[in-house]
């Protein structure tokens, strides 16, 4: 326990969530409700602590006011450990004399007035919500914009509104900080960039280097897994390396999705390749029982890849992020490969678990049904050797009046009657009437619970309670917290994701 008091954990709440989107809308990507009961960000800060590292910062930047809430009422600024010196603390993305720009986006987010569509053309308009105007943008020139979700921050001038149609803008992303929306040369507005891992990391060296301790352990927010940091930062010590990188063994089907390392005999990392294909791919190959798989596993796994974990010897990560490569904005694609060529060892550390990047909708979706999986699910919440922690909220059990529930997990304070669940995750506080089937879905529940007067008030003014409406059928389907659904109600899609009222 002692050797971990020289770690300082840093979780990073990652960008604006656009593939995540609409969960992402009025959240960052840590705070997605996860499993019933918890958000994303649980993950990373129970592995922590439960590993020992109780010194922990989490860096935010988008629509950080739920995960700041969570995190403050989840995890005491005082987490203890040796001689009560640790904490979980919240950086958030904060105007500076060097960093003026962050101050620039929390302004320019009441002007955000435009809102992103697409159609099957791939096309993509950003409409006025009075749809009088708007512009159309290539995917490549979208990929330049900053976002906060998928709205845009773009104000467009009354002088430039039109009628007839497109309107003709263009991206100006010549400054390296700055892109801007112009139309016939004229800048409409600026806007900074969210750029990257190792940026965010830079914008708070000058906190993280005033402590005393040996390495920096460096996490992402939006992973799915259960890993001991000790292990990982004794292995990093026992190598006197660098930089050491979690890699997980892969097959050659799911290599081609993610950057791929090579390793010599020592399992020194000497090669990078992004998502290669073909002959790259097999040039990727790699001995992963040099990183401890056994002769049969690591013919099945030939490959690794970069979780996007990281463990940086503290002297090292300031110098290669002030001296060396004051510009690079990620660490995976950038500083970790430059650190390469530079002659620093750079080891690779095997992690043969169950890991999840729920960057997307689909993962997102089968992450969660993944813990209703019989006979034992991909990641289980049960492992009291190692629990997941999350915010104590005093809610009552779960009530269930004649219901019919199979194969699924139910969170704290539900109110389930006379109905069929199967397959599916309810989350908190979740209210689903009598007669509702509910399949293969993701229900993530509410803040709140209505009183019977609050429900009285909103039928009479024509609205609907939160929750599940009485005989409604939902099935493969993803409903946000506080949704509500009516009476009658049939949603039934393949994918599905529902955060507005169905009547």
């Amino acid at each position: 326990m002692l050797i971990m008091q020289s770690v300082l954990g840093v979780i990073l709440g990652g960008g604006a969530g656009t593939r995540l989107y609409p969960l992402t809308k009025k959240r960052a990507k840590p705070a997605v409700p996860l499993g019933a009961n918890y958000r994303l960000i649980d993950i990373p800060v129970s592995n922590c602590l439960n590993s020992n590292v109780t010194k922990i910062y989490v860096l935010t930047q988008f629509n950080s006011a739920s995960l700041n809430r969570h995190l403050s009422r989840a995890y005491a600024s005082n987490t203890g450990g040796y001689n009560n010196e640790g904490f979980v603390e919240v950086l958030a993305a904060q105007q500076s004399p060097e960093n003026p720009n962050w101050f620039q986006v929390m302004t320019l987010r009441r002007k955000a007035i435009a809102f992103l569509c697409w159609d099957q053309t791939e096309v993509y308009q950003v409409r006025r919500q009075s749809l009088i105007s708007y512009l159309e943008l290539s995917r490549q020139q979208l990929c330049s914009i900053f976002f906060i979700g998928l709205e845009l921050l773009a104000y467009l001038d009354e002088e430039h509104r039109t009628e007839q149609g497109p309107a003709t803008y263009a991206i100006d992303s010549g400054d390296t900080n700055i892109v801007s929306l112009c139309n016939e040369g004229n800048p409409l507005i600026s806007l900074p960039k969210y750029r990257g891992t190792a940026d965010a990391v830079r914008q708070y060296l000058w906190l993280l280097e005033e402590h005393n301790v040996l390495e920096f352990l460096i996490l992402a927010g939006d992973h799915l897994y259960r890993m001991d940091y000790e292990k990982f930062i004794l292995a990093h010590r026992e190598t006197d390396a660098d930089i050491t990188v979690a890699a997980l063994p892969m097959d050659e089907k799911r290599a081609t999705a993610f950057g791929l390392m090579k390793i010599d005999d020592e399992g020194r990392i000497v090669e990078f390749a992004e998502k290669p294909q073909g002959e790259q791919l097999k040039a990727m190959k790699v001995d992963t029982t040099i990183l401890g798989l056994d002769d049969e596993r690591a013919k099945e796994m030939p490959y690794i890849a970069s979780m996007g974990i990281y463990v940086f010897s503290k002297d090292v990560m300031l110098d290669l992020l002030r001296e060396k490569f004051p510009g690079a904005n990620d660490f995976g694609s950038e500083v970790i490969p430059g650190a390469t060529s530079l002659g620093l060892r750079v080891q690779a550390y095997l992690y043969d678990g169950y890991w999840e990047d729920i960057g997307t909708i689909e993962a997102f979706y089968h992450a969660n049904l993944g813990i209703t999986k019989k006979p034992v699910p991909d990641f289980s919440f049960y492992d009291r050797s190692s629990p997941i922690y999350t915010q104590p909220r005093y809610l009552p059990p779960s009530k269930m009046l004649d219901a019919d529930v199979t194969d699924s997990v139910i969170g704290e304070g539900c109110v389930i009657e006379n109905c069929k669940i199967h397959h599916s995750v309810v989350g908190l506080r979740s209210c689903i009437s009598e007669g509702a089937i509910i399949e293969d879905t993701l229900l993530m529940g509410a803040d709140y619970y209505e009183t019977d007067a609050d429900k009285i008030l909103l039928l009479a003014k024509g609205s609907l309670p939160i929750g599940i409406g009485k005989n409604s059928h939902i099935k493969k389907a993803i409903i946000d917290k506080n949704a509500r659904i009516g009476d009658n109600v049939k949603v039934v899609s393949s994918a599905c994701i529902l955060t507005r009222i169905i009547n």
